[in-house]
């Protein structure tokens, strides 16, 4: 039981550091950049307002769609939470891909509510080319999708030796 405890703390601590990182992330970039702010040869910090998922897809002007997109986000966060502590209770297996995703997502859920769009700001180019911008939550989405790709495989793999 004591090691249950353990790892329900360092769930805890994980979930709330990843999301308190991107949350303060945003709170600096919008307390202190006006627009763009060039940091190295290859990187800005700007303020871009995404409506929309993932690179803008799925952009609504209308708060209708919007808020309907929004709704959606939410349902797939709630089922994706529901699956990870059924693969922590049933399966005995530990979650921190599952919280870095959980934590980013909702964090973008949060700015959706507060500010109606969510804040990206990093900007990576090379000469005119630029990257989609992002920001510290999607990074967290997308080395939990990572973490969670590679440990199934890892995991499949066992299962055949």
């Amino acid at each position: 039981m004591a090691d249950n405890k353990r790892h329900i703390l360092r769930y805890i601590a994980l979930f709330l550091g990843t999301f308190l990182l991107d949350r303060v992330s945003k709170w600096l970039v919008l307390a202190t950049v006006q627009y763009t702010e060039p940091v190295l040869p290859w990187l800005n910090i700007v303020v871009v307002w995404n409506r929309g998922v993932s690179f803008s897809l799925f952009h609504f002007d209308s708060p209708l769609g919007f808020w309907l997109l929004t709704a959606c986000i939410m349902a797939i966060i709630a089922l994706f939470f529901c699956y990870s502590l059924y693969q922590h209770r049933v399966q005995h297996k530990k979650i921190y891909w599952e919280l870095l995703v959980l934590a980013g997502a909702l964090s973008n859920v949060v700015d959706r509510f507060v500010y109606g769009g969510v804040l990206d700001f990093i900007d990576f180019y090379w000469k005119s080319w630029h990257f989609a911008t992002f920001n510290i939550a999607d990074v967290l989405v997308f080395i939990g999708v990572v973490g969670i790709f590679i440990q199934t495989l890892v995991e499949q793999h066992d299962k055949q030796d």
